[in-house]
């Protein structure tokens, strides 16, 4: 129900009612059914108006599947090895991921945004990797990638026709699917 909207994300509650508000404004008012959402409509309408959903992001904010050409190398620029990528790119989400949830705004501001490039890092060293024929990727990194694809998918600006909403939700719908040790599907 849209009157219970929270995003997981923001500690206490934050912008609770700005997101169920935004949520509401997207609905025919004709088709509401519920009174409280429809005192709550009429009352956005008499007070200013309802907020719009957010603009897609653009150009900048969106990941378009080309990583920085210094990824994976070391201090002298000299190209790393995949496993090094791999170990970099992991550790870089799973730090993101950890900060993502931290109760300092600035830390957690700074690691969302983060997450922005680092899972799309990971995505690509992860493919890298299970491209070597005989090297198997590790488990953890796989689910270091789906842990921060979930934090990405509660990010308002990550939608799912940008190309890193469309990676959030491969990684998403790829953890799903991954069996489970018993044999059956998770």
């Amino acid at each position: 129900m849209i009157l219970q909207a929270h995003n997981p994300l923001s500690p206490a509650g934050e912008r609770r009612q700005e997101l169920t508000d935004m949520l509401l404004s997207q609905l025919a008012t004709d088709r509401v059914q519920d009174p409280v959402s429809c005192a709550r409509l009429a009352d956005l309408d008499a007070h200013g108006g309802r907020p719009a959903a957010p603009s897609p992001p653009g150009a900048d904010g969106d990941y378009d599947g080309v990583t920085d050409a210094e990824w994976g190398s070391d201090d002298n620029g000299t190209p790393g090895k995949d496993a090094d990528a791999l170990q970099q790119a992991a550790a870089q989400v799973a730090a993101d991921s950890a900060n993502a949830l931290s109760q300092v705004p600035e830390v957690r501001d700074a690691a969302r945004q983060r997450l922005r490039a680092s899972v799309p890092r990971l995505n690509d060293a992860l493919i890298a990797r299970r491209r070597t024929p005989g090297v198997p990727a590790p488990d953890e990194s796989s689910a270091t990638l789906a842990r921060g694809a979930e934090l990405l998918a509660y990010d308002p600006d990550v939608l799912p026709d940008t190309g890193l909403g469309k990676i959030v939700l491969q990684v998403l719908t790829d953890a799903l699917s991954v069996e489970a040790p018993d044999g059956e599907s998770s």
